[in-house]
């Protein structure tokens, strides 16, 4: 957002003559967003087994050090820069006129990430769900003691529907993936003059 803000002030012509640069401040960012998210998870992780299991996480979560999740990130972190240079081959060079950091990538990198995001969509619908459904009604039944004699077994109901729901999600999403599309993604300059 912040490239394409400068490309619409005097820096332009910066950006036209390095074409590069743009690639050397979005992939880093987009790399150590990555590794936020993935450490995020293993601290969430790391909370709710200490939460719900406390005496269990205080016994074996000596064995567990902190440089081991550390070195997951960084594994991680190389395994997607591997992906990208050297599975898929990609090289450092963005062709003229290039408006998106799409249009940098192989396609055989754009699909391993397609990969990545749409496994992040399903797991935070399996999140949203699991909030929702499984731990909202337990708290209030927990907080409303007469609930049940005026709503019923409303557990298992909302657990069921929690079901239900997130099947219906996740096909929409799959179904999603495995669609072809039917837009087409064009890589390169727009001649806008018209010899009529």
């Amino acid at each position: 957002m912040i490239i394409m803000f400068l490309s619409t002030t005097d820096a332009v012509q910066f950006f036209i003559d390095h074409r590069n640069f743009a690639f050397y401040i979005v992939y880093p960012v987009y790399l150590i967003s990555s590794m936020r998210a993935l450490l995020v998870l293993f601290i969430e992780m790391d909370r709710t087994f200490s939460a719900y299991f406390p005496i269990t996480f205080f016994n074996y979560r000596k064995f567990i050090p902190t440089i081991f999740i550390i070195i997951l990130l960084f594994v991680y972190a190389l395994f997607d820069v591997s992906a990208m240079f050297l599975f898929c081959g990609d090289s450092i060079d963005v062709p003229p006129g290039c408006i998106s950091i799409m249009c940098a990538l192989s396609m055989c990198y754009r699909n391993y990430w397609l990969g990545y995001e749409q496994a992040n969509r399903l797991a935070l619908i399996d999140t949203f769900i699991i909030i929702v459904f499984d731990l909202i009604p337990p708290i209030i039944v927990s907080h409303v003691p007469n609930f049940y004699r005026y709503v019923g077994p409303v557990n298992a109901f909302f657990k069921t529907m929690g079901f239900v729901v997130e099947g219906y999600l996740v096909s929409i999403n799959l179904r999603k993936r495995f669609q072809k599309s039917k837009t087409t993604i064009f890589v390169g300059k727009i001649d806008t003059s018209s010899s009529k």
